[in-house]
């Protein structure tokens, strides 16, 4: 029987869910394409038809909260006409509510992801493409309206804030704080950005303890 474009997503979604949860439950080297595809409710072999391996899973996964993140921001009323260091704050800020409720799944997987190049960059590629294209839009909108000046290094700008994003990421991961959840601050952002790459990096993790 012929599924729908419809149920093919849904099927997707179901798929990385459930490998979302068997790895929290378990752990990414020991969880298996079978288990992911039992907890789906699928046949073993129908997961393939989706997924070549549990890697392309996990990539999915990461690729869909880049998605999101971009979604919700371009969702956000007069975003552009935030500052930008009102824009950047919130597109990080973004990404690390996303990866909230999952962060158990963010801690066991981030590493193979972002730190595989040589493995797996056609797959890390179009993340890290993508990121940059948000990055380059911010800055050449601020460009635009005067608010900074062009930047010299755009590229290397640009990657370095990729840089910085893995970072931000891998220490959100290794706070102990018993709660953790991301500063929302869309009038007093404290993402404090130079207009040069020399000025770049802090952005504040609010850490909540009940």
């Amino acid at each position: 029987m012929k599924i729908s474009k419809k149920q093919k997503k849904k099927n997707r979604q179901i798929i990385i869910k459930s490998a979302v949860d068997l790895i929290i439950s378990k752990d990414f080297k020991t969880a298996t394409m079978r288990e992911i595809a039992q907890m789906a409710g699928f046949g073993d072999a129908t997961i393939y038809n989706y997924f070549p391996t549990k890697e392309a899973i996990i990539f999915a996964y990461y690729q869909d909260q880049f998605d999101e993140a971009v979604k919700r921001i371009k969702s956000i009323e007069k975003f552009n006409e935030y500052s930008l260091q009102e824009q950047l704050q919130i597109f990080f800020e973004t990404k690390l509510e996303l990866f909230l409720p999952d962060r158990e799944f963010v801690a066991a997987t981030f590493k193979t992801v972002f730190f595989s190049l040589s493995q797996n960059y056609s797959r890390i590629k179009p993340i890290r493409d993508k990121f940059i294209d948000v990055i380059r839009d911010i800055f050449e909108a601020a460009v635009e309206v005067g608010e900074i000046k062009e930047q010299v290094f755009q590229e290397i700008t640009y990657q370095l804030y990729y840089d910085y994003y893995i970072g931000v990421v891998l220490y959100w991961m290794n706070d102990q704080s018993d709660q953790f959840t991301v500063e929302d601050d869309r009038k007093t952002p404290d993402l404090s950005v130079g207009h040069d790459v020399g000025g770049l990096f802090q952005l504040r993790i609010r850490r909540d303890r009940q």
